[in-house]
Protein backbone atom coordinates (compact mmCIF):
# COMPACT_ATOMS: atom_id res chain seq x y z
CA UNK A 1 0.00 0.00 0.00
CA UNK A 2 0.87 3.49 -0.76
CA UNK A 3 1.36 4.87 2.65
CA UNK A 4 1.36 8.76 1.01
CA UNK A 5 -1.85 7.88 -0.13
CA UNK A 6 -3.15 6.39 2.91
CA UNK A 7 -1.82 9.99 4.92
CA UNK A 8 -3.83 11.89 2.17
CA UNK A 9 -7.07 9.82 2.65
CA UNK A 10 -6.65 10.43 6.72
CA UNK A 11 -6.35 13.96 6.04
CA UNK A 12 -9.28 14.01 4.01
CA UNK A 13 -11.72 11.97 6.37
CA UNK A 14 -10.41 14.61 8.96
CA UNK A 15 -11.28 17.80 7.13
CA UNK A 16 -14.78 16.00 5.51
CA UNK A 17 -16.00 13.86 8.67
CA UNK A 18 -14.36 15.90 11.51
CA UNK A 19 -13.10 13.16 13.05
CA UNK A 20 -10.39 13.31 15.70
CA UNK A 21 -7.15 11.86 14.90
CA UNK A 22 -7.43 8.93 17.61
CA UNK A 23 -10.53 7.40 16.17
CA UNK A 24 -9.35 7.84 12.67
CA UNK A 25 -6.15 5.62 13.74
CA UNK A 26 -8.43 2.77 15.43
CA UNK A 27 -10.64 2.75 12.42
CA UNK A 28 -7.93 2.59 10.19
CA UNK A 29 -5.94 -0.06 12.22
CA UNK A 30 -8.89 -2.38 12.38
CA UNK A 31 -10.08 -1.98 8.56
CA UNK A 32 -7.42 -1.05 6.49
CA UNK A 33 -6.05 -3.99 4.42
CA UNK A 34 -4.46 -4.07 0.83
CA UNK A 35 -8.16 -5.29 -0.35
CA UNK A 36 -10.32 -2.74 1.01
CA UNK A 37 -8.23 0.58 0.49
CA UNK A 38 -9.97 2.35 -3.01
CA UNK A 39 -9.12 4.97 -4.64
CA UNK A 40 -8.73 7.36 -7.85
CA UNK A 41 -5.41 9.66 -8.02
CA UNK A 42 -3.97 12.03 -10.60
CA UNK A 43 -0.35 13.36 -10.00
CA UNK A 44 0.24 11.67 -6.66
CA UNK A 45 -3.27 13.12 -5.22
CA UNK A 46 -5.58 11.35 -4.08
CA UNK A 47 -8.71 12.39 -5.46
CA UNK A 48 -11.55 10.25 -4.41
CA UNK A 49 -11.47 7.21 -1.90
CA UNK A 50 -12.96 4.72 0.35
CA UNK A 51 -12.73 1.90 2.64
CA UNK A 52 -14.69 -1.38 2.07
CA UNK A 53 -14.73 -3.28 5.39
CA UNK A 54 -15.27 -6.86 5.71
CA UNK A 55 -17.91 -7.70 7.87
CA UNK A 56 -20.41 -10.70 7.92
CA UNK A 57 -24.01 -11.25 7.07
CA UNK A 58 -26.16 -13.67 8.28
CA UNK A 59 -28.87 -14.70 5.65
CA UNK A 60 -31.50 -17.12 7.14
CA UNK A 61 -28.38 -19.03 8.79
CA UNK A 62 -26.30 -18.83 6.20
CA UNK A 63 -23.15 -16.59 6.63
CA UNK A 64 -22.22 -14.22 3.73
CA UNK A 65 -19.06 -12.41 3.10
CA UNK A 66 -20.73 -8.59 3.62
CA UNK A 67 -18.69 -5.76 2.34
CA UNK A 68 -19.49 -2.49 4.44
CA UNK A 69 -18.54 0.93 2.27
CA UNK A 70 -17.47 3.71 4.66
CA UNK A 71 -15.67 6.93 4.40
CA UNK A 72 -16.53 7.47 0.57
CA UNK A 73 -14.97 11.29 -0.16
CA UNK A 74 -13.96 13.45 -3.35
CA UNK A 75 -11.18 16.45 -2.74
CA UNK A 76 -13.65 19.07 -2.88
CA UNK A 77 -12.06 20.90 -6.01
CA UNK A 78 -12.41 17.28 -8.08
CA UNK A 79 -16.13 17.08 -6.94
CA UNK A 80 -19.23 17.28 -9.98
CA UNK A 81 -16.96 15.15 -12.29
CA UNK A 82 -18.50 11.67 -11.19
CA UNK A 83 -15.84 10.36 -9.72
CA UNK A 84 -17.00 8.83 -6.11
CA UNK A 85 -19.91 6.89 -8.52
CA UNK A 86 -16.70 5.37 -10.91
CA UNK A 87 -14.77 4.50 -7.73
CA UNK A 88 -17.91 2.51 -6.31
CA UNK A 89 -18.51 0.83 -9.54
CA UNK A 90 -15.11 -0.48 -9.78
CA UNK A 91 -14.89 -1.44 -5.85
CA UNK A 92 -18.18 -3.45 -6.29
CA UNK A 93 -16.96 -5.37 -9.52
CA UNK A 94 -13.45 -5.88 -7.36
CA UNK A 95 -15.05 -7.47 -4.07
CA UNK A 96 -17.56 -9.38 -6.46
CA UNK A 97 -14.22 -10.81 -7.65
CA UNK A 98 -13.23 -11.27 -4.40
CA UNK A 99 -16.05 -13.33 -3.01
CA UNK A 100 -18.13 -11.12 -1.27
CA UNK A 101 -22.00 -11.45 -1.78
CA UNK A 102 -23.31 -8.39 -0.32
CA UNK A 103 -22.68 -4.63 0.29
CA UNK A 104 -24.31 -2.11 2.02
CA UNK A 105 -23.58 1.72 3.38
CA UNK A 106 -24.91 4.74 5.00
CA UNK A 107 -25.98 7.71 3.03
CA UNK A 108 -24.56 10.45 5.11
CA UNK A 109 -28.25 12.27 4.29
CA UNK A 110 -31.47 11.62 2.68
CA UNK A 111 -29.81 13.62 -0.90
CA UNK A 112 -27.58 11.01 -1.04
CA UNK A 113 -30.41 7.87 -0.81
CA UNK A 114 -31.21 8.51 -4.58
CA UNK A 115 -27.24 8.97 -5.63
CA UNK A 116 -26.43 5.46 -4.20
CA UNK A 117 -29.84 4.09 -5.97
CA UNK A 118 -28.55 4.53 -9.47
CA UNK A 119 -25.84 2.13 -8.45
CA UNK A 120 -28.13 -0.53 -7.30
CA UNK A 121 -28.36 0.40 -3.71
CA UNK A 122 -31.87 0.08 -2.03
CA UNK A 123 -32.95 1.59 1.05
CA UNK A 124 -33.77 -0.84 4.15
CA UNK A 125 -36.74 -0.44 6.26
CA UNK A 126 -36.52 2.11 9.07
CA UNK A 127 -36.43 2.03 12.75
CA UNK A 128 -37.70 5.20 14.27
CA UNK A 129 -36.06 6.39 17.78
CA UNK A 130 -37.72 5.67 20.37
CA UNK A 131 -37.96 8.18 23.60
CA UNK A 132 -38.64 6.76 27.70
CA UNK A 133 -39.44 9.50 29.09
CA UNK A 134 -38.08 11.08 33.26
CA UNK A 135 -41.45 10.97 34.37
CA UNK A 136 -41.58 7.43 33.62
CA UNK A 137 -38.85 6.60 35.98
CA UNK A 138 -40.39 6.25 39.07
CA UNK A 139 -42.98 3.48 38.21
CA UNK A 140 -40.98 0.87 37.39
CA UNK A 141 -38.22 -0.17 40.29
CA UNK A 142 -35.54 -2.12 39.76
CA UNK A 143 -35.66 -5.48 41.45
CA UNK A 144 -33.05 -8.67 41.46
CA UNK A 145 -31.06 -7.63 38.57
CA UNK A 146 -26.88 -6.58 39.18
CA UNK A 147 -26.07 -3.80 36.78
CA UNK A 148 -22.71 -3.36 35.73
CA UNK A 149 -20.81 -0.44 33.85
CA UNK A 150 -17.45 -1.96 31.80
CA UNK A 151 -14.63 -0.92 30.00
CA UNK A 152 -14.86 -3.13 27.46
CA UNK A 153 -17.47 -5.72 25.55
CA UNK A 154 -17.10 -8.70 27.37
CA UNK A 155 -16.32 -12.12 25.39
CA UNK A 156 -19.91 -13.58 26.53
CA UNK A 157 -21.37 -11.07 24.13
CA UNK A 158 -20.13 -12.37 21.10
CA UNK A 159 -22.40 -15.09 19.81
CA UNK A 160 -25.77 -14.78 18.19
CA UNK A 161 -27.82 -14.07 20.84
CA UNK A 162 -26.42 -10.75 21.86
CA UNK A 163 -25.46 -9.59 18.77
CA UNK A 164 -28.02 -10.03 16.08
CA UNK A 165 -31.13 -8.63 15.69
CA UNK A 166 -32.95 -10.93 13.06
CA UNK A 167 -32.38 -13.93 10.67
CA UNK A 168 -31.41 -10.79 8.01
CA UNK A 169 -28.84 -9.09 9.74
CA UNK A 170 -24.70 -7.79 10.18
CA UNK A 171 -23.06 -10.24 12.19
CA UNK A 172 -20.32 -8.38 14.44
CA UNK A 173 -17.12 -9.86 16.29
CA UNK A 174 -14.87 -8.72 18.18
CA UNK A 175 -12.25 -6.96 15.95
CA UNK A 176 -15.47 -4.91 14.12
CA UNK A 177 -16.55 -3.45 17.81
CA UNK A 178 -13.50 -3.18 19.20
CA UNK A 179 -13.31 0.64 18.49
CA UNK A 180 -16.78 0.77 20.65
CA UNK A 181 -14.26 0.20 23.41
CA UNK A 182 -13.42 3.41 24.82
CA UNK A 183 -14.78 6.21 27.26
CA UNK A 184 -17.54 8.07 24.84
CA UNK A 185 -19.53 4.85 25.14
CA UNK A 186 -20.64 3.65 28.01
CA UNK A 187 -21.11 0.04 27.84
CA UNK A 188 -24.02 -2.23 30.78
CA UNK A 189 -25.16 -5.15 31.36
CA UNK A 190 -27.69 -6.70 33.58
CA UNK A 191 -27.71 -10.02 35.32
CA UNK A 192 -30.46 -11.91 37.00
CA UNK A 193 -29.60 -14.79 38.83
CA UNK A 194 -26.64 -15.23 37.21
CA UNK A 195 -27.56 -14.59 33.56
CA UNK A 196 -26.78 -11.45 31.52
CA UNK A 197 -30.34 -9.64 30.85
CA UNK A 198 -29.22 -6.86 28.81
CA UNK A 199 -26.83 -5.67 26.87
CA UNK A 200 -26.37 -1.43 26.21
CA UNK A 201 -24.28 0.24 24.42
CA UNK A 202 -24.86 3.82 25.46
CA UNK A 203 -23.71 7.75 24.56
CA UNK A 204 -24.52 10.70 26.48
CA UNK A 205 -25.23 14.25 24.26
CA UNK A 206 -27.42 16.15 23.51
CA UNK A 207 -28.91 15.99 26.96
CA UNK A 208 -30.20 12.76 26.49
CA UNK A 209 -29.16 9.02 27.09
CA UNK A 210 -29.04 7.42 24.11
CA UNK A 211 -28.99 3.71 23.74
CA UNK A 212 -26.80 2.85 20.08
CA UNK A 213 -27.68 -1.18 20.56
CA UNK A 214 -29.64 -3.15 23.16
CA UNK A 215 -30.94 -6.34 23.73
CA UNK A 216 -33.01 -7.07 26.45
CA UNK A 217 -34.14 -10.74 27.62
CA UNK A 218 -37.97 -9.67 27.42
CA UNK A 219 -40.24 -6.67 28.47
CA UNK A 220 -40.32 -6.30 32.11
CA UNK A 221 -36.24 -6.25 31.79
CA UNK A 222 -36.12 -3.55 29.29
CA UNK A 223 -38.73 -0.94 30.96
CA UNK A 224 -36.56 -2.23 34.48
CA UNK A 225 -33.21 -1.48 33.11
CA UNK A 226 -34.30 1.72 30.91
CA UNK A 227 -36.01 3.19 34.27
CA UNK A 228 -32.69 2.58 36.17
CA UNK A 229 -31.10 5.15 33.04
CA UNK A 230 -33.19 6.89 33.54
CA UNK A 231 -32.68 7.71 37.35
CA UNK A 232 -28.71 7.20 37.04
CA UNK A 233 -28.15 10.31 34.66
CA UNK A 234 -31.95 11.92 35.07
CA UNK A 235 -32.55 12.69 31.46
CA UNK A 236 -34.34 10.76 28.44
CA UNK A 237 -33.53 7.52 27.16
CA UNK A 238 -33.88 7.87 23.81
CA UNK A 239 -33.09 4.65 21.61
CA UNK A 240 -31.52 5.08 18.21
CA UNK A 241 -33.21 4.22 15.15
CA UNK A 242 -32.08 3.12 11.75
CA UNK A 243 -31.74 5.87 8.81
CA UNK A 244 -30.53 5.28 5.53
CA UNK A 245 -29.20 2.13 5.64
CA UNK A 246 -28.24 0.81 2.10
CA UNK A 247 -27.72 -2.53 0.86
CA UNK A 248 -26.98 -4.21 -2.53
CA UNK A 249 -26.16 -7.69 -3.99
CA UNK A 250 -23.04 -8.75 -5.46
CA UNK A 251 -23.40 -12.15 -6.06
CA UNK A 252 -27.50 -12.61 -7.39
CA UNK A 253 -26.41 -16.47 -8.17
CA UNK A 254 -25.18 -17.25 -4.64
CA UNK A 255 -27.74 -15.61 -3.06
CA UNK A 256 -30.24 -16.95 -5.31
CA UNK A 257 -29.07 -20.76 -4.61
CA UNK A 258 -29.06 -19.95 -0.60
CA UNK A 259 -32.88 -18.41 -1.70
CA UNK A 260 -34.31 -21.85 -3.46
CA UNK A 261 -32.62 -24.12 -0.42
CA UNK A 262 -35.09 -22.41 2.11
CA UNK A 263 -38.02 -21.95 -0.23
CA UNK A 264 -38.28 -25.31 -2.03
CA UNK A 265 -42.03 -24.95 -2.69
CA UNK A 266 -41.04 -21.97 -5.25
CA UNK A 267 -41.04 -22.18 -8.68
CA UNK A 268 -39.60 -19.02 -10.37
CA UNK A 269 -38.31 -18.35 -13.46
CA UNK A 270 -36.15 -14.74 -14.01
CA UNK A 271 -33.79 -13.03 -15.83
CA UNK A 272 -31.43 -10.62 -13.62
CA UNK A 273 -30.33 -7.16 -15.11
CA UNK A 274 -27.16 -5.07 -13.77
CA UNK A 275 -25.74 -1.91 -15.54
CA UNK A 276 -22.65 -2.45 -12.85
CA UNK A 277 -21.64 -6.44 -12.37
CA UNK A 278 -21.97 -8.38 -15.63
CA UNK A 279 -22.15 -11.59 -14.36
CA UNK A 280 -25.16 -11.24 -12.76
CA UNK A 281 -26.83 -10.47 -15.97
CA UNK A 282 -28.18 -14.32 -15.85
CA UNK A 283 -31.41 -15.93 -16.48
CA UNK A 284 -32.07 -18.45 -13.61
CA UNK A 285 -34.99 -21.37 -13.22
CA UNK A 286 -35.93 -22.53 -9.72
CA UNK A 287 -37.48 -25.21 -8.59
CA UNK A 288 -37.60 -27.83 -5.82
CA UNK A 289 -34.87 -25.98 -3.96
CA UNK A 290 -32.31 -26.07 -6.87
CA UNK A 291 -31.49 -23.22 -9.15
CA UNK A 292 -30.03 -23.72 -13.09
CA UNK A 293 -28.93 -20.99 -15.44
CA UNK A 294 -31.18 -21.13 -18.56
CA UNK A 295 -29.90 -19.74 -21.91
CA UNK A 296 -33.63 -18.46 -23.33
CA UNK A 297 -34.86 -16.40 -21.27
CA UNK A 298 -38.15 -15.82 -23.15
CA UNK A 299 -41.24 -15.38 -20.58
CA UNK A 300 -38.69 -15.33 -17.99
CA UNK A 301 -39.31 -12.44 -14.89
CA UNK A 302 -37.23 -9.92 -15.77
CA UNK A 303 -36.29 -7.84 -11.87
CA UNK A 304 -32.99 -5.38 -11.38
CA UNK A 305 -30.56 -6.22 -9.22
CA UNK A 306 -31.81 -3.74 -7.28
CA UNK A 307 -35.17 -5.01 -7.37
CA UNK A 308 -33.84 -8.12 -6.08
CA UNK A 309 -32.10 -6.89 -2.87
CA UNK A 310 -35.71 -4.73 -2.15
CA UNK A 311 -37.12 -8.19 -2.65
CA UNK A 312 -34.78 -10.38 -0.26
CA UNK A 313 -33.22 -7.52 1.85
CA UNK A 314 -35.84 -4.91 3.12
CA UNK A 315 -35.75 -6.06 5.99
CA UNK A 316 -31.95 -6.19 6.75
CA UNK A 317 -30.20 -4.79 9.59
CA UNK A 318 -26.93 -3.00 9.98
CA UNK A 319 -26.26 -1.76 13.71
CA UNK A 320 -23.29 -0.70 14.92
CA UNK A 321 -21.32 0.35 12.26
CA UNK A 322 -19.72 3.30 14.08
CA UNK A 323 -22.05 6.36 12.11
CA UNK A 324 -22.90 7.22 15.89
Amino acid sequence: MNEDFISQYKQLWKKIFKDNDEFIESYFSNFLNTDSFFYFSENNIIKSALLSCNYRWNFEGDILKFAYLSGILTEERSRGKGLASELIKHTLKNICLNGFNLCGLIAADDSLVKYYAKLGFIKCKEKDDKIFRTEYANTIHIKDYSIQQLNKIPDSIFNNRYLQFNNNSVLHDKNTLNLYNNDYYKIFIAEKQGRIETFLIVTLENNETNILYSYFENTETRNAILSWLVDKYNRNVRTVGTRNRMLRIINAEHILQLYASKHQKKTIFIRITDDIIENNNKTFYIKDGRIQSQNDNTDAIIMSIDELTDKLFFEGQMFLMLDR
